[in-house]
């Protein structure tokens, strides 16, 4: 059997360092913003596209009405929460990328060519791993960042993304199937 390739993929997304700021920033922006809030914005931002942008595919895809109705929830939460980050990052002087990165549009591919249970396994399975990281993301910039707005906005972000881990290990755990309800 085929060993599942979105962790393989998630991981690469969070191994890739996204150095820099965007053009319109201004250096003095720039210059006060710390390494931890630049890192966590730069980081966030096209992570949460690719969230909205792979569960619009499961929304579409899923079998499983759990996943489907999983898929929409993720849609409509990350959505808002990439609008957050946006224009907090532009606040901040920061232009972060505005589309997923390599490896999650590798992950969008793969799933577009899967159907069925096949599907919703590896979608769910995905959404496992993708909120285990993002966790992980949000809690250290509750703990390292110093910018206060950047930090109140992932701690109030955070108790969503463990509602989604929580939700994802759910529907995981009861086994996927498109007969359930």
């Amino acid at each position: 059997m085929k060993k599942p390739v979105l962790p393989m993929m998630a991981a690469a997304v969070f191994a890739v360092a996204l150095a820099g700021t965007g053009p319109g920033a201004s250096a003095q922006q720039q210059a006060q913003m710390s390494v931890e809030d630049r890192h966590f914005l730069m980081h966030a931002v096209p992570a949460g596209i690719a969230e909205v942008e792979i569960s619009k595919i499961a929304a579409e895809k899923a079998q499983n009405q759990q996943v489907k109705q999983f898929a929409q929830r993720m849609v409509d939460d990350h959505t808002r929460a990439n609008d957050q980050l946006m224009q907090l990052a532009q606040q901040k002087g920061l232009q972060p990328p505005q589309q997923p990165g390599a490896a999650h549009q590798a992950e969008m591919e793969h799933l577009q060519q899967l159907s069925g249970e096949q599907f919703d396994q590896q979608y769910m399975g995905g959404q496992v791993i993708d909120h285990d990281m993002a966790n992980y993301m949000y809690e250290r910039e509750t703990r390292q960042g110093q910018d206060q707005e950047i930090k109140d906005l992932a701690s109030q972000t955070l108790q969503t993304l463990q509602e989604h881990h929580d939700m994802a290990l759910e529907i995981t755990g009861q086994g996927l199937t498109a007969e359930q309800p």
